[in-house]
Protein backbone atom coordinates (compact mmCIF):
# COMPACT_ATOMS: atom_id res chain seq x y z
CA UNK A 1 0.00 0.00 0.00
CA UNK A 2 1.11 3.68 -0.76
CA UNK A 3 -1.28 5.74 0.17
CA UNK A 4 -3.32 6.18 4.30
CA UNK A 5 -5.35 8.19 5.28
CA UNK A 6 -3.48 11.17 7.04
CA UNK A 7 -2.91 10.88 11.00
CA UNK A 8 -2.86 14.76 10.99
CA UNK A 9 -6.32 15.33 9.65
CA UNK A 10 -8.30 13.20 11.96
CA UNK A 11 -8.91 16.56 14.70
CA UNK A 12 -11.12 18.35 11.54
CA UNK A 13 -13.26 15.29 11.36
CA UNK A 14 -16.16 15.19 13.68
CA UNK A 15 -18.85 12.21 14.06
CA UNK A 16 -21.98 12.56 11.64
CA UNK A 17 -24.20 12.16 14.26
CA UNK A 18 -23.47 14.74 17.03
CA UNK A 19 -20.24 16.52 15.52
CA UNK A 20 -18.15 15.37 18.54
CA UNK A 21 -14.45 14.64 17.52
CA UNK A 22 -13.61 11.62 16.57
CA UNK A 23 -10.56 9.21 17.78
CA UNK A 24 -8.77 6.41 16.35
CA UNK A 25 -9.85 3.37 17.51
CA UNK A 26 -7.94 0.80 16.35
CA UNK A 27 -5.36 0.61 13.53
CA UNK A 28 -5.41 -2.40 11.70
CA UNK A 29 -3.07 -1.79 9.42
CA UNK A 30 -0.65 2.03 9.89
CA UNK A 31 2.36 3.96 10.88
CA UNK A 32 3.35 6.63 13.09
CA UNK A 33 1.55 9.01 9.99
CA UNK A 34 -1.03 7.24 8.41
CA UNK A 35 -3.81 4.89 8.43
CA UNK A 36 -4.10 2.43 5.80
CA UNK A 37 -7.02 0.25 7.89
CA UNK A 38 -8.69 0.98 10.77
CA UNK A 39 -11.45 2.69 12.46
CA UNK A 40 -12.64 6.28 13.72
CA UNK A 41 -14.62 6.16 16.95
CA UNK A 42 -17.02 8.89 18.45
CA UNK A 43 -16.07 8.67 21.94
CA UNK A 44 -19.85 10.14 22.79
CA UNK A 45 -22.05 7.73 21.26
CA UNK A 46 -19.31 5.21 19.72
CA UNK A 47 -20.39 5.74 16.22
CA UNK A 48 -17.18 4.08 14.25
CA UNK A 49 -16.22 4.98 11.37
CA UNK A 50 -14.28 2.60 8.80
CA UNK A 51 -11.55 3.48 6.50
CA UNK A 52 -10.51 1.27 3.80
CA UNK A 53 -7.61 1.15 1.45
CA UNK A 54 -6.88 4.47 3.40
CA UNK A 55 -10.42 6.14 2.38
CA UNK A 56 -12.09 7.04 5.37
CA UNK A 57 -16.22 6.25 5.08
CA UNK A 58 -18.71 8.61 6.44
CA UNK A 59 -21.15 7.96 3.07
CA UNK A 60 -22.99 4.46 4.84
CA UNK A 61 -23.61 7.04 8.24
CA UNK A 62 -25.37 9.54 5.87
CA UNK A 63 -29.00 9.92 5.44
CA UNK A 64 -31.78 10.94 3.28
CA UNK A 65 -29.70 10.61 -0.34
CA UNK A 66 -31.76 11.64 -2.29
CA UNK A 67 -32.50 10.09 -5.78
CA UNK A 68 -30.60 12.70 -8.00
CA UNK A 69 -27.44 12.26 -5.84
CA UNK A 70 -27.71 8.41 -5.84
CA UNK A 71 -28.12 8.52 -9.73
CA UNK A 72 -24.92 10.83 -9.98
CA UNK A 73 -22.81 8.35 -7.28
CA UNK A 74 -23.74 5.60 -10.17
CA UNK A 75 -22.72 7.63 -12.68
CA UNK A 76 -19.40 8.99 -11.45
CA UNK A 77 -18.41 5.86 -10.47
CA UNK A 78 -19.29 4.07 -14.05
CA UNK A 79 -16.78 6.98 -15.69
CA UNK A 80 -14.61 7.62 -13.52
CA UNK A 81 -11.34 6.36 -15.74
CA UNK A 82 -13.44 8.09 -18.48
CA UNK A 83 -13.76 11.47 -16.64
CA UNK A 84 -10.38 11.69 -15.58
CA UNK A 85 -9.23 11.78 -18.91
CA UNK A 86 -12.10 14.13 -20.32
CA UNK A 87 -10.80 16.63 -17.61
CA UNK A 88 -7.27 16.44 -18.02
CA UNK A 89 -7.95 17.74 -21.92
CA UNK A 90 -9.35 20.68 -20.22
CA UNK A 91 -6.32 21.16 -18.17
CA UNK A 92 -4.68 24.30 -19.72
CA UNK A 93 -8.14 26.38 -19.79
CA UNK A 94 -9.21 25.64 -16.01
CA UNK A 95 -6.27 24.81 -13.91
CA UNK A 96 -3.74 27.25 -14.17
CA UNK A 97 -6.14 30.50 -13.62
CA UNK A 98 -7.85 28.37 -10.63
CA UNK A 99 -4.48 27.88 -8.88
CA UNK A 100 -3.57 31.55 -9.41
CA UNK A 101 -6.83 32.61 -7.29
CA UNK A 102 -5.67 30.52 -4.22
CA UNK A 103 -2.34 32.55 -3.54
CA UNK A 104 0.01 31.41 -1.63
CA UNK A 105 -1.19 28.33 0.04
CA UNK A 106 2.17 27.73 2.28
CA UNK A 107 1.02 25.91 5.94
CA UNK A 108 -2.33 26.92 5.40
CA UNK A 109 -5.06 23.41 6.13
CA UNK A 110 -7.44 23.10 2.79
CA UNK A 111 -10.98 21.20 2.63
CA UNK A 112 -11.91 20.30 -1.06
CA UNK A 113 -14.94 19.18 -1.96
CA UNK A 114 -16.29 17.45 -4.64
CA UNK A 115 -12.63 16.02 -5.64
CA UNK A 116 -13.29 13.35 -7.96
CA UNK A 117 -9.67 11.74 -9.42
CA UNK A 118 -8.23 14.61 -7.80
CA UNK A 119 -7.33 16.91 -10.32
CA UNK A 120 -6.92 19.99 -8.20
CA UNK A 121 -6.03 17.61 -5.36
CA UNK A 122 -2.57 16.25 -6.76
CA UNK A 123 -1.63 20.10 -7.71
CA UNK A 124 -1.86 21.81 -4.10
CA UNK A 125 -1.06 18.78 -1.63
CA UNK A 126 2.81 19.07 -1.74
CA UNK A 127 2.57 22.38 -1.27
CA UNK A 128 0.29 23.00 2.04
CA UNK A 129 0.01 21.88 5.31
CA UNK A 130 -2.89 19.45 5.16
CA UNK A 131 -6.37 18.66 3.07
CA UNK A 132 -8.91 16.97 3.87
CA UNK A 133 -10.41 15.78 0.71
CA UNK A 134 -13.98 14.57 0.02
CA UNK A 135 -15.92 12.74 -2.58
CA UNK A 136 -19.32 10.46 -3.32
CA UNK A 137 -17.52 8.56 -5.69
CA UNK A 138 -15.32 5.68 -4.37
CA UNK A 139 -13.73 4.40 -7.56
CA UNK A 140 -12.93 8.12 -7.94
CA UNK A 141 -10.92 8.58 -4.26
CA UNK A 142 -9.52 5.13 -5.24
CA UNK A 143 -7.97 6.45 -8.48
CA UNK A 144 -7.21 9.78 -6.47
CA UNK A 145 -5.51 7.24 -3.38
CA UNK A 146 -2.77 5.85 -7.10
CA UNK A 147 -1.63 9.43 -7.74
CA UNK A 148 -1.06 9.84 -3.86
CA UNK A 149 2.21 7.86 -3.63
CA UNK A 150 4.10 8.27 -0.20
CA UNK A 151 1.49 11.49 1.15
CA UNK A 152 1.46 12.07 4.60
CA UNK A 153 -0.79 15.27 4.67
CA UNK A 154 -3.85 13.92 3.01
CA UNK A 155 -7.49 12.59 4.54
CA UNK A 156 -9.53 11.26 1.38
CA UNK A 157 -12.75 11.03 2.87
CA UNK A 158 -15.96 8.88 0.94
CA UNK A 159 -18.82 11.41 1.40
CA UNK A 160 -22.09 13.38 0.45
CA UNK A 161 -20.19 17.10 0.05
CA UNK A 162 -23.12 18.71 0.54
CA UNK A 163 -23.92 17.48 3.89
CA UNK A 164 -21.00 16.27 5.53
CA UNK A 165 -20.09 18.05 9.17
CA UNK A 166 -16.52 19.21 10.12
CA UNK A 167 -14.59 20.86 12.81
CA UNK A 168 -15.79 24.33 13.26
CA UNK A 169 -13.44 27.11 12.55
CA UNK A 170 -10.70 24.75 11.07
CA UNK A 171 -9.62 25.47 7.49
CA UNK A 172 -7.85 28.39 6.15
CA UNK A 173 -9.63 27.48 2.76
CA UNK A 174 -12.00 25.56 1.30
CA UNK A 175 -12.30 24.73 -2.43
CA UNK A 176 -14.89 23.43 -4.93
CA UNK A 177 -14.65 22.57 -8.36
CA UNK A 178 -17.80 22.43 -10.88
CA UNK A 179 -19.80 20.74 -7.50
CA UNK A 180 -22.66 23.28 -7.07
CA UNK A 181 -24.24 23.26 -10.21
CA UNK A 182 -25.26 20.05 -9.69
CA UNK A 183 -26.83 20.79 -6.05
CA UNK A 184 -30.45 20.85 -7.29
CA UNK A 185 -31.61 23.69 -5.00
CA UNK A 186 -31.09 26.65 -3.65
CA UNK A 187 -32.05 25.68 -0.15
CA UNK A 188 -29.51 22.33 -0.47
CA UNK A 189 -26.96 24.87 -1.76
CA UNK A 190 -27.07 27.24 1.28
CA UNK A 191 -27.01 24.56 3.89
CA UNK A 192 -23.57 23.58 1.27
CA UNK A 193 -22.50 27.04 1.74
CA UNK A 194 -23.49 27.53 5.51
CA UNK A 195 -21.10 23.73 6.53
CA UNK A 196 -18.36 25.90 4.27
CA UNK A 197 -18.66 28.49 6.78
CA UNK A 198 -18.52 26.98 9.67
CA UNK A 199 -15.57 24.69 8.91
CA UNK A 200 -13.74 28.34 8.16
CA UNK A 201 -11.28 30.27 9.87
CA UNK A 202 -12.00 33.58 10.73
CA UNK A 203 -12.06 35.67 7.40
CA UNK A 204 -10.93 31.95 6.14
CA UNK A 205 -11.32 32.05 2.22
CA UNK A 206 -13.81 30.13 -0.40
CA UNK A 207 -12.66 29.36 -3.85
CA UNK A 208 -15.25 27.57 -6.33
CA UNK A 209 -16.06 27.39 -9.63
CA UNK A 210 -19.08 26.63 -11.53
CA UNK A 211 -20.77 26.27 -14.88
CA UNK A 212 -21.54 29.53 -15.64
CA UNK A 213 -24.75 30.72 -18.31
CA UNK A 214 -22.27 32.49 -21.01
CA UNK A 215 -23.04 34.21 -23.45
CA UNK A 216 -23.51 31.76 -26.39
CA UNK A 217 -26.22 29.88 -24.13
CA UNK A 218 -27.80 32.86 -23.62
CA UNK A 219 -28.19 33.86 -27.51
CA UNK A 220 -29.09 30.02 -28.40
CA UNK A 221 -31.61 30.43 -25.22
CA UNK A 222 -31.08 27.62 -23.93
CA UNK A 223 -32.21 26.38 -20.62
CA UNK A 224 -30.08 27.23 -17.48
CA UNK A 225 -30.96 23.46 -16.31
CA UNK A 226 -31.61 20.41 -16.99
CA UNK A 227 -30.23 16.28 -16.85
CA UNK A 228 -27.03 15.19 -18.40
CA UNK A 229 -26.82 12.09 -20.79
CA UNK A 230 -25.81 10.35 -17.63
CA UNK A 231 -28.67 11.75 -15.73
CA UNK A 232 -26.62 14.11 -14.12
CA UNK A 233 -28.33 17.24 -12.54
CA UNK A 234 -26.61 20.60 -13.75
CA UNK A 235 -27.72 24.39 -13.19
CA UNK A 236 -25.66 26.89 -15.39
CA UNK A 237 -25.22 30.14 -12.79
CA UNK A 238 -25.60 33.94 -13.53
CA UNK A 239 -23.13 36.06 -11.73
CA UNK A 240 -26.07 37.28 -9.93
CA UNK A 241 -27.57 34.52 -8.56
CA UNK A 242 -23.66 33.50 -7.20
CA UNK A 243 -23.65 37.05 -5.67
CA UNK A 244 -27.30 36.29 -3.91
CA UNK A 245 -26.13 33.02 -2.54
CA UNK A 246 -22.67 33.32 -2.03
CA UNK A 247 -23.60 36.91 -0.11
CA UNK A 248 -25.62 35.22 2.67
CA UNK A 249 -22.49 33.58 4.39
CA UNK A 250 -19.16 35.49 2.52
CA UNK A 251 -18.23 38.33 1.59
CA UNK A 252 -15.49 40.72 -0.40
CA UNK A 253 -16.96 38.62 -3.25
CA UNK A 254 -14.72 38.59 -6.16
CA UNK A 255 -15.55 36.90 -10.03
CA UNK A 256 -13.29 35.47 -12.64
CA UNK A 257 -14.77 34.05 -16.13
CA UNK A 258 -12.29 31.34 -16.76
CA UNK A 259 -11.96 28.15 -19.13
CA UNK A 260 -13.05 30.44 -22.26
CA UNK A 261 -14.24 28.74 -25.66
CA UNK A 262 -14.37 31.23 -28.63
CA UNK A 263 -16.97 29.90 -31.40
CA UNK A 264 -15.58 27.74 -34.47
CA UNK A 265 -11.99 27.32 -31.90
CA UNK A 266 -12.37 23.47 -32.17
CA UNK A 267 -12.30 24.15 -35.91
CA UNK A 268 -8.87 25.65 -36.12
CA UNK A 269 -7.25 22.24 -34.48
CA UNK A 270 -5.24 24.45 -32.00
CA UNK A 271 -3.35 22.61 -29.41
CA UNK A 272 -4.36 22.30 -25.75
CA UNK A 273 -1.08 24.68 -24.59
CA UNK A 274 -2.06 27.55 -26.91
CA UNK A 275 -5.48 27.00 -26.62
CA UNK A 276 -4.93 27.52 -22.81
CA UNK A 277 -3.13 31.06 -23.40
CA UNK A 278 -5.88 31.71 -25.41
CA UNK A 279 -8.47 30.80 -22.40
CA UNK A 280 -6.06 33.29 -19.87
CA UNK A 281 -5.41 35.87 -22.49
CA UNK A 282 -9.26 36.44 -23.29
CA UNK A 283 -10.19 36.26 -19.17
CA UNK A 284 -9.74 39.68 -18.78
CA UNK A 285 -11.40 41.23 -22.73
CA UNK A 286 -14.45 42.58 -21.87
CA UNK A 287 -17.52 40.55 -23.53
CA UNK A 288 -15.00 37.98 -25.01
CA UNK A 289 -14.67 36.84 -21.69
CA UNK A 290 -18.94 36.15 -21.39
CA UNK A 291 -17.89 33.03 -23.62
CA UNK A 292 -16.33 31.13 -20.54
CA UNK A 293 -17.40 27.89 -19.78
CA UNK A 294 -17.04 28.66 -15.69
CA UNK A 295 -17.40 31.15 -14.03
CA UNK A 296 -15.04 31.80 -10.12
CA UNK A 297 -15.96 32.99 -6.94
CA UNK A 298 -13.12 34.17 -4.55
CA UNK A 299 -15.03 35.12 -1.29
CA UNK A 300 -14.09 35.80 2.50
CA UNK A 301 -15.94 34.24 5.21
Amino acid sequence: MTYGFSKKIISSLVCQKDLTNLVIDSEINSNEEVIFEGFLLCPICKSRYEIKDGILNFLSSQKNLQKELLTEIGARNAETVIYDKRMAIRYQKEIPSTLSKMGDIAGKKIIEYGCGSGRFTVEIFNKCEGVLAIDFSRESLYLLSKKLENCKNIGLVLADAIQIKTTPLCFDLAFSAQLLEHIPNTNQRSAFLKNISNTLKKEGIIICSVYHYDLRSRIKKQPQEGHHSSGIFYHYFKRKEIENEFGRYFKSMKFYFIDITLPLEGRLGLGLIFSGRLSRFFESIPIINKFAHLLLVRAQK
